[in-house]
């Protein structure tokens, strides 16, 4: 018996009673490696338990005091870490370093950590990364000269962040100043990135500042101004020159000239909708092509009516859209817009008519087939056109006893939108999605028109006729791969992860783009893959989203491994940033 006791023991002693937890520090903006970090792992005490009824006090000496278990360690030159030894129990990890905000935490797989770190005997945690952000933002200063050559106040300067999408580039306004009485400007709060600087003059754009900030009585009237300029001095965002900023501090010098152009005279015609209800508050807006409809009511005309004659408007592409005043539900007074972007390329006078259609409210089914339908999930459309950047949202609600769950977004606009199923699990993905009698339907894309799908009025509000269906699959495939350094051929921790869809349609979704993380040993997996064929690669230092753009991807190719699906471990030699300087972003 004694010796059972003992080989008891014995086994017992041999049992780990501790686990490794190791990961990487890497800058927030750009995903570099950061080296010189301060990683400090912290246990976190647990309350007592509540003592039972009736029992005695405990003593001072009953319960020893134990102090918490700090444990620090810093980022070596690839950015790594690693605590051996740490003892069960929960923890909190965090990094910080000089001239950096105190660091988030995300796992392998890109997704956020959990705040406490269960650390349990013999069961290692690994892929840990942590990434910091600069403290100092960039910044984009000049000055603003007019036609004439002297320095120009009161002009509106705006900085676009240029985002990558499937669809090509699209920029998205981040900022705004008003030039300063010598024609210094400086946007400032930026972030790292690609963007593109505008400014415009005129009384129409220096009227939404008059209720904001307090504009010198000296200020001589712009009249009709200048036409937008883009830096340095092109008349359309797509001619722009694209600043790359980091974070090391201000961009200075970047001078904006405006140009006397060629003026032509737009006249833009309001179809009533087809509801048949007539256009009391509309409105048209006009901006320049390339940026967002969120920039849509600083550019509107003002007129109101259902005909708009736009003089004095310079050569180029523009965006035309028309806007309505409605009453929301606390009886607000909003804006939305009533018809689908129009592009028009004026190069001599022009008219133009556009269709126009109230918001509606789109009432839809989720069905997961041989399935059900999760909790928590959320539809989505996302509008799909370069020139209008717009999300309406719909919790999906649980239908008792059928497995299906429906939904209903608000305020529908006509547009071309991509669909999306957030917070679907991590095996699934969006299979299809659509109205039953769309002619042009497409890969989980819908297609709203002024007449397009039928309405109906009901209880004072307008909706679909035709109910929306959205499909989701739970049987996403699972691809496993490895990260190896180029240099040293050794497994890479921590390296971002891309899978790049081959179809010409699935690469019109970004949710058929996935990214992820390298985690110990550079082991990732991805789930939820849809099959098919798709471009996989490791890049460090690349803009967010640049592998949204076709061109690209086409020139990335060949640096890549091709992933078919299925049990296949896919091996993937990081790609030095060097080798991509000369590619097309």
């Amino acid at each position: 018996m004694t010796s059972i006791v003992a080989l008891i023991f014995w086994i017992a002693l041999q049992q780990p009673t501790s686990a490794t937890i190791s990961g990487i520090t890497r800058r927030f903006d750009n995903g570099q490696p950061l080296a010189g970090a301060t990683v400090t792992l912290t246990s976190v005490r647990s309350a007592p338990a509540p003592a039972a009824p009736g029992a005695l006090p405990i003593g001072p000496r009953a319960t020893p005091i134990v102090p918490p278990i700090n444990l620090q360690t810093r980022s070596d030159e690839l950015g790594r870490f690693v605590f051996s030894g740490v003892p069960v129990g929960p923890y909190t990890i965090s990094a910080v370093r000089e001239g950096f905000n105190r660091s988030q935490t995300r796992s392998a797989s890109g997704q956020t950590a959990p705040s406490v770190l269960t650390v349990s005997a013999g069961r290692d945690i690994g892929g840990l990364v942590l990434t910091l952000a600069p403290k100092a933002y960039p910044s984009i200063s000049g000055v603003v000269y007019g036609a004439d050559g002297k320095r120009l106040a009161a002009a509106n300067v705006q900085a676009y962040r240029v985002r990558y999408t499937p669809l090509g580039r699209q920029f998205v306004r981040v900022a705004s100043v008003l030039s300063h009485e010598g024609g210094e400007y400086r946007l400032f709060d930026l972030i790292q990135g690609m963007y593109v600087v505008s400014a415009s003059y005129s009384e129409q754009t220096i009227q939404p500042w008059k209720s904001r900030v307090g504009l010198t009585p000296n200020l001589p009237n712009p009249d009709e101004g200048y036409a937008p300029v883009y830096f340095p001095g092109s008349p359309t965002v797509l001619e722009a020159r694209t600043l790359k900023l980091s974070d090391t501090g201000e961009s200075t010098g970047i001078d904006i000239r405006f140009k006397e152009v060629d003026y032509f005279r737009l006249i833009v015609h309001l179809l009533p909708p087809v509801t048949g209800r007539s256009l009391k508050n509309a409105r048209v807006a006009m901006y320049p092509l390339g940026l967002d409809i969120g920039a849509a009511v600083d550019y509107h005309v003002k007129s109101n009516g259902t005909a708009f004659s736009i003089d004095h408007v310079a050569r180029g592409d523009y965006v035309v859209v028309a806007l309505d005043s409605f009453l929301d539900r606390e009886g607000n007074t909003i804006t939305r817009t009533v018809s689908n972007p129009q592009v028009v390329h004026l190069t001599e006078n022009t008219e133009v008519s556009i269709g126009t259609a109230d918001p509606f409210n789109v009432a839809g089914i989720v069905r997961a087939p041989g399935g059900v339908v999760p909790k928590g999930l959320k539809v989505q459309l996302i509008r799909t056109d370069r020139s209008a950047v717009q999300t309406v949202t719909a919790d999906v609600i649980e239908i008792p006893f059928t497995g299906e769950g429906q939904f209903e977004l608000q305020d529908v606009e006509a547009g071309a939108y991509d669909v999306r199923l957030s917070g679907i699990p991590n095996t699934s993905y969006l299979g299809d999605a659509g109205f039953p009698r769309d002619p042009e339907r497409e890969l989980a894309k819908i297609h709203i028109d002024v007449a397009a799908p039928d309405r109906v009025f009901e209880k004072g509000v307008w909706k679909s006729a035709e109910i929306f269906n959205v499909e989701l699959n739970l049987n996403g495939e699972t691809a496993n791969g490895v990260v190896l350094s180029k240099l040293k051929h050794e497994p890479a921790p921590g390296m971002p992860v891309v899978l790049v869809p081959t179809d010409l349609i699935a690469r019109l979704r970004t949710d058929r783009y996935f990214f992820t993380f390298s985690g110990t040993a550079g082991v990732f997996q991805i789930r939820g893959v849809p099959p098919g064929n798709y471009h996989a690669y490791s890049i460090l230092g690349i803009d967010s989203g640049i592998y949204f753009n076709p061109e690209f991807d086409r020139q990335i190719a060949p640096l890549a491994v091709t992933y078919r699906g299925g049990l296949d471990l896919i091996t993937l030699i990081d790609i030095p940033a060097d080798a991509i300087a000369s590619l097309t972003p």
